[in-house]
């Protein structure tokens, strides 16, 4: 019975184990080697524990519950109207990996709140009929005071495809390339870490770009 599952995780661990020992040997003369070793040791371990929450799930109607109270949780954050009549919402939490499902669902969460809570005071919430959507992370390079990060991570690695999956049908229609253009980017910061997002309207890219997207 869930042998897949035990296998896949058990697996992640023995990865997760290795990439540890990798950091033990490198030595401090190496920092490079040991930031990328623990990047890929945390995103081993990082997938066993998702993978272990999930089983959790499947298996202990108890669990489940605690389970399905882990994810209900949000971030705390802030939302309003700036520039042009663009959308800004404020996560204080950081993009989590692709693996990092408890992570991905606080995003989710967030946003969710945040956009009831501004649909709920302003009687509604704008919409958009051809979407840019820009997503700032502020952090620093080797995750250090970040939720749930490690080293910094590629941009395919981020669970960045749950702030569009959020928003769609809520601010815009949907997020197929005709209705929702995405902009990734992040600025090192040493004290705060949290992550922006801004919605507008596609033709106001430039005006946007100019007065936020300075880098």
């Amino acid at each position: 019975m869930y042998k897949d599952e035990i296998s896949k995780i058990k697996k992640h661990i023995q990865k997760g184990r290795w990439w540890v020992s990798e950091v033990e040997t490198a030595g401090a003369d190496n920092l490079e080697k040991v930031k990328t070793d623990l990047f890929f040791a945390n995103y081993e371990l990082e997938s066993a524990s998702a993978g272990v929450m999930e089983l959790c799930r499947k298996t202990d109607d108890t669990v489940n519950n605690v389970g399905n109270e882990v994810f209900r949780n949000s971030a705390s954050g802030s939302i309003e109207l700036v520039g042009d009549n663009w959308l800004y919402m404020k996560l204080d939490t950081m993009l989590p990996s692709t693996k990092n499902n408890i992570g991905i669902k606080l995003i989710t969460n967030t946003i969710n709140n945040l956009l009831d809570v501004y649909a709920d005071y302003h009687g509604g919430l704008p919409f958009y009929e051809n979407a840019y959507v820009a997503i700032i992370e502020h952090r620093s390079r080797d995750g250090g005071g970040s939720r749930g990060a490690a080293s910094a991570f590629d941009h395919d690695n981020k669970g960045f495809r749950a702030v569009p999956n959020t928003l769609k049908g809520r601010v815009f229609g949907d997020d197929n390339q005709f209705e929702m253009s995405l902009g990734l980017f992040t600025r090192e910061s040493k004290d705060e870490f949290y992550c922006e997002i801004y919605v507008l309207p596609m033709p106001d890219l430039s005006d946007f770009a100019s007065e936020y997207l300075t880098f």
